[in-house]
């Protein structure tokens, strides 16, 4: 019998020698889809998108998991639509593993249409850091916490803007600082001079050796682990990247080496360093986005 199929144009599916649709992949692919937004996407229009000539709104700037719908009027100032979707419609924006989703459904006509894209990375951050490039541990504002640094390589280089060429180097000469599983043998962190929100992180890193890492933030005196298990790699320059599981309101945050294929973070002949640690709040976040393509229904043969 015909069972009718949503599959995605371009995203997903796939054409033989003879330009025809590879049905088994896209219904394959279609109950991936399934699987990975289970539990990750409302269906309840609890948002609206009020946009005006004065006000306008980006649709690459909404990124926040959830349900929106908008009026025709609106439309018309909501850039980064499809056209065909510049009437009342509704649109969604799901977590997919790796990057994110919108799709625009359009209701008011008899057979609805539905556009969709996705994102080529996480969302990320419309403005910089939320803390400021350091020329001291105390300059311009805050102040720069560290376990120790090894001569001249301070820990506000991790903190200077300025990637890869300065780095902190935790301190190893004098036998203090070695690894054992705790948080305070090795960090590098920043004190805010208020509160702030935090909703990613990005770091990086060179290392010729394997370590594990954990960030914290600090909240009422108290250090909480944000992320646990960070991969330090052992062939050189590498950047982690990672949104929080929600956002935390701090007032300090640090980078921990936890453990590693060394006693110690760094020494004269081994060791990793800490290049540049940057801080984001949720406000003003972004995405890169490809193209908007149209979703299809087809009928496919089923046995």
């Amino acid at each position: 019998m015909a069972i009718t199929y949503t599959s995605f144009l371009h995203l997903g599916m796939q054409e033989d020698k003879n330009d025809t649709l590879n049905w088994d992949l896209i219904v394959n692919n279609w109950k991936t889809l399934d699987s990975a937004v289970k539990n990750r996407f409302s269906f309840i229009i609890d948002n609206e998108l009020v946009a005006t000539n004065a006000s306008p709104i980006d649709a690459d700037n909404i990124v926040d998991v959830g349900s929106y719908k908008y009026s025709a009027q609106s439309a018309s100032y909501i850039d980064n639509i499809p056209s065909e979707a510049e009437t009342d419609a509704r649109l969604d924006v799901v977590e997919m593993p790796g990057y994110y989703r919108q799709q625009i459904i359009k209701t008011i006509e008899s057979t609805p249409k539905i556009f969709i894209r996705n994102s080529t990375s996480s969302p990320h951050s419309l403005i910089g850091s939320l803390i400021p490039a350091m020329t001291s541990s105390t300059a311009p504002s805050g102040e720069v916490i560290e376990s120790g640094h090894f001569q001249s390589r301070y820990g506000y280089y991790a903190f200077d803007g300025v990637d890869s060429q300065t780095y902190w180097q935790n301190s190893w000469t004098d036998g203090t600082n070695q690894l054992d599983g705790t948080s305070e043998a090795c960090y590098v962190g920043y004190v805010f001079e208020e509160p702030v929100e935090i909703h990613s992180v990005k770091i990086a890193f060179t290392s010729d050796r394997a370590y594990v890492g954990r960030i914290e933030y600090r909240s009422n005196g108290v250090w909480h682990t944000a992320l646990d298990n960070i991969p330090i790699v052992s062939t050189g320059y590498s950047v982690y990247t990672q949104t929080l599981p929600s956002v935390v309101e701090c007032d300090a945050i640090r980078f921990c080496v936890i453990s590693g294929a060394e006693d110690y973070f760094a020494t004269n002949n081994y060791g990793g360093n800490v290049c540049e640690f940057w801080v984001y709040g949720k406000s003003g976040m972004t995405a890169t986005w490809g193209d908007w393509y149209q979703m299809q229904m087809q009928s496919v043969q089923n046995g």
